[in-house]
């Protein structure tokens, strides 16, 4: 029997791109799917971005080898600007920022910087299922930190502390939250980064989502904050914002000794971001910011639809997102888990929908409903599909 790497025990498959493979095998075997699993924006990644691509490709060996390995220093300047401009953290662009492949690899080496065989991470559950996953690789133990529907799935700051033992080192930190859709509140990370400062534990914050906002909600970067900026890693990406999921440039700003260590794992890992889709990151902080609130536009459109389809209907709960792009939908009196719930909506209705419990033990009963790949003109025929399975479930 072959042996495996200890580190890989438990290590499972990711459940959103398994779904993704599912759904495109039964496309191709005639089916009508919408697909609600995945949170890829349905959108054109603007034109400015690609031209610019295009024009660094047409120069030459400058921008199809190898760059900086701490990346483009142009695209460091840009992203230092806009995180003083909208986050009010001032940070070094030499000493402080690494661009990444994605936020992903910047949350995996930020993980593996920060955390030694046996450290315990705190983790908010629900929240994105590759976080337990990276934590476990890195040696570390998830603890979940319950975000409970009874609350809005906001945090309990005393909760979090009373489950925090003393080898906890990190509290990984998503706002707006995927999966639930919750926007932390000014006063709620005012709380977590008071607890953080007392126990001497350094976050890793994903703000991934950060211009998702609906309402009067705002998001808040931990790293701004009296005696944060020492103790955050800040991890973001064009993916979302931009509709740039598959040119996978990130980015990580933090202290000058964590970034150090972060830019060794990152040289061993992947060498540099790719030169050419820098370029087009460039071009997107510089001339592209508007498509990104055209975007959240759409998106709230979508959200007030799907609203307005689905209140007043007892079959499904929900707490009305106030940030990112997902409902997440329980179904009270079902008697199935939620992966049982996800094939049933997707082998009876067509309709795919991630099971909660990919996203942490108190996910379990639920489904997550991503609207950034459905259009306006679809949401009726969403929500036909969504009742006519719902009721099939009594």
């Amino acid at each position: 029997m072959r042996r495996f790497a200890e580190r890989m025990r438990g290590v499972q498959h990711s459940a959103t791109i398994e779904l993704s493979d599912q759904i495109k095998t039964m496309r191709k075997d005639g089916r009508e799917i919408i697909s609600l699993a995945a949170a890829r924006p349905d959108f054109d990644t603007p034109r400015v971005v690609k031209e610019a691509a295009v024009d660094a490709l047409r120069l030459g060996a400058q921008y199809t080898e190898y760059t900086e390995s701490r990346g483009l220093p142009e695209l460091r300047e840009v992203v230092a600007d806009k995180l003083s401009r909208e986050n009010d953290l001032q940070v070094d662009p030499d000493r402080e920022l690494l661009i990444t492949v994605g936020a992903r690899e910047a949350i995996f080496c930020a993980l593996q910087v920060l955390v030694d065989q046996g450290d315990e991470v705190l983790v908010f559950d629900p929240s994105w299922l590759s976080y337990r996953w990276a934590i476990r690789l890195s040696g570390g133990l998830p603890v979940g930190v319950p975000l409970r529907q009874e609350a809005d799935f906001h945090p309990d700051p005393e909760e979090m502390l009373s489950l925090a033992s003393d080898d906890v080192r990190v509290l990984v930190l998503n706002s707006p939250n995927n999966p639930t859709g919750a926007v932390f509140t000014p006063a709620e990370m005012q709380q977590i980064a008071r607890i953080a400062r007392e126990r001497d534990w350094v976050i890793i914050t994903d703000e991934i989502y950060e211009d998702f906002l609906y309402g009067d909600h705002q998001h808040v970067s931990p790293a701004a904050l009296q005696g944060m900026k020492d103790r955050t890693v800040t991890c973001n990406s064009c993916s979302k914002g931009w509709a740039m999921t598959g040119w996978r440039v990130g980015y990580a700003a933090g202290p000058a000794d964590i970034i150090d260590r972060m830019l060794a794992v990152h040289q061993h890992l992947v060498s540099s971001p790719c030169a050419f889709a820098q370029k087009g990151a460039v071009a997107a902080f510089t001339h592209a910011r508007e498509a990104v609130f055209d975007m959240v536009d759409s998106y709230r459109r979508r959200r007030q639809l799907l609203l307005e389809g689905l209140g007043g209907y007892p079959r499904v709960e929900f707490v009305p997102p106030e940030g990112a792009c997902f409902f997440f939908l329980r179904f009270p009196g079902a008697q199935i888990n939620s992966e049982q719930l996800s094939r049933h909506f997707l082998q009876q209705c067509g309709l795919a929908m991630t099971p909660g419990a990919a996203f942490g033990e108190y996910g379990e009963g639920y489904l997550r409903l991503s609207f950034a790949g459905v259009d306006e003109g679809m949401i009726p025929e969403v929500l036909d599909r969504l009742k006519r399975g719902t009721e099939q479930l009594q």
